[in-house]
């Protein structure tokens, strides 16, 4: 029976607030009981996850969805409720694991017997944690959240939330402007380009290496261009400082520099910490150094999809459209002590280049190159008044990067599945038929996907994987099963349900 099922039939009244106060009365039981066992290095781990279940941060996060429950709107409180149910299931089998009166030699014998299983619940909570701290980030970014409790221990429990959710607000209102403006760019500082990406290496005089993003702004004379690049890339480095690269799928960045002589600015992104060897999503993605029936696990595809995701609800909820959503975009780090192609590593959302903010106006630009192309939704190839970018663009494109995540290869790569994006027909030339190519029409474009996402997807990564794909590309329906026309482009809860029905995929 489901977790859910049995608190019905205990009479448990199933709202988000007694289901909260059971899990941590599940956390306080597991805490109490794990002391009876000898604290081995191998569930250390799960101990401390407990423990901030109980009197950490963990806990401050759920006391903040407690005291804002009446506020939440159907949708969101239906999202908490359910991740309040898999955490109550995860507590459940985790009590399974922990008997009541352990002798000597099950103490002696718990960590190694029972490490897999642990290794296990302590990945599940961690992604439970980072499922709720977004959630709980966005709404601090969209509202401000009072507590509604006559409790004083869930209020300071809230405040200690509210607080810790408002070091990430900092994405929005940023530091002091002047601690990202880092000047000129040193000298002896050396950029090297990538490949596959318009963000490129930065090594820096003392050789420590970092990312670099470029906005360029015509010529020193250009005043005005040069203001408004500066406006962009000022209010962008004060987001990106406050960036947790551990939980929004977004590197953090200490700053930006001008680089006078070539007439651009230089966002600046430290490598995280513990990370290694970065490189493209596209690079992976037609990787040819590795056997070519190589495939990666699908918990980390399904891992990649998430984060990236991700990246880019932090990107919209920080009042800006990302407009290259693309396997360029996306740098993929290895972890420490792991290695390509074993381990597939940790993804980021970069290429900033052409970011812009919500509130400003688009300017319609033709994009000359095919393989940026292909990630436009078909409104933006029109370029007619009414035809501007929009955050629904942005999710379009993210749809077509789950698509090649899924089917392990790029549609800029015209010998895998890329060809499927062109036809053959014949053409006169010299007075002769010949065969020749050409790029499937925006709108067919979109078919073609549609197409291969219902036919590749279920059979490797599940039919709820292939409703994700189908939602960015097609859009969510409403509540009469119609599709919307079109989205909000400041709104977070279309891509925050794109990232919901991601979570409920286990591999």
């Amino acid at each position: 029976m489901s977790v859910e099922g049995a608190l019905a039939l205990t009479g448990v009244v199933l709202a988000v607030p007694g289901i909260i106060d059971l899990c941590i009365k599940y956390g306080s039981f597991l805490q109490e009981k794990y002391t009876l066992y000898q604290r081995m290095d191998a569930d250390m781990k799960l101990f401390n996850l407990i423990s901030n279940l109980v009197n950490g941060e963990m806990n401050d996060v759920l006391m903040f969805f407690k005291s804002v429950d009446d506020k939440l709107s159907p949708d969101l409180q239906g999202q908490i409720k359910n991740l309040l149910i898999q955490l109550l299931a995860e507590l459940d089998a985790l009590k399974g694991l922990i008997t009541k009166d352990p002798g000597i030699r099950q103490r002696l014998g718990y960590s190694a017997r029972k490490a897999q299983q642990i290794q296990k619940k302590c990945f599940s909570l961690e992604e439970w944690h980072v499922r709720f701290l977004r959630r709980a980030t966005v709404l601090m970014l969209f509202g401000n959240f009072s507590p509604a409790t006559d409790s004083k221990m869930v209020e300071a429990a809230t405040s200690r939330a509210m607080a810790r959710i408002q070091r990430i607000r900092g994405a929005i209102m940023g530091p002091d402007p002047d601690k990202v403006i880092l000047g000129q760019l040193p000298n002896g500082a050396r950029l090297h380009q990538t490949s596959t990406s318009s963000a490129m290496l930065l090594v820096n005089n003392d050789g420590s290496h970092s990312i670099a993003e470029i906005r360029g702004y015509g010529s020193a004379s250009d005043v005005d261009k040069k203001n408004a690049a500066f406006e962009v890339i000022k209010a962008l480095a004060l987001r990106l400082a406050w960036a947790n690269p551990k939980t929004m799928g977004m590197l953090r960045s200490d700053g930006f520099y001008d680089d006078t002589h070539y007439h651009r600015f230089i966002l600046q992104f430290p490598y995280p910490d513990g990370m290694k060897n970065p490189r493209t999503l596209q690079n992976l993605l037609t990787d040819t150094e590795h056997p070519k029936d190589l495939v990666h696990s699908l918990t980390d595809r399904v891992n990649l999809a998430k984060k990236v995701t991700s990246g880019l609800l932090f990107v919209h909820a920080a009042g800006f459209l990302h407009k290259k959503v693309n396997p360029t975009s996306i740098v993929v780090f290895e972890r420490k002590d792991e290695k390509y192609p074993d381990h597939l590593g940790e993804p980021f959302l970069v290429g900033y280049d052409s970011i812009r903010k919500v509130d400003h106006a688009s300017a319609r630009l033709k994009v000359e190159d095919w393989k940026e192309n292909i990630y436009l939704h078909p409104v933006r190839h029109r370029l007619q008044p009414g035809d501007e970018f929009t955050a629904l663009h942005d999710i379009y494109s993210l749809g077509v990067v789950l698509l090649e995540i899924a089917c392990w290869s790029s549609f800029a790569d015209r010998k895998g599945i890329g060809k499927h994006l062109w036809i053959s027909e014949t053409a006169k030339r010299d007075g002769e038929d010949v065969v020749v190519s050409r790029p499937l029409t925006p709108d067919k474009l979109k078919e073609q996907y549609l197409r291969l996402a219902k036919k590749r997807i279920p059979p490797v990564l599940g039919t709820r994987y292939c409703e994700v794909v189908v939602s960015c590309l097609e859009g969510l329906p409403d509540e009469d099963g119609t599709l919307p026309p079109s989205i909000a482009t400041s709104d977070s809860s279309y891509i925050q349900q794109v990232i919901g029905k991601l979570e409920e995929i286990y591999v």
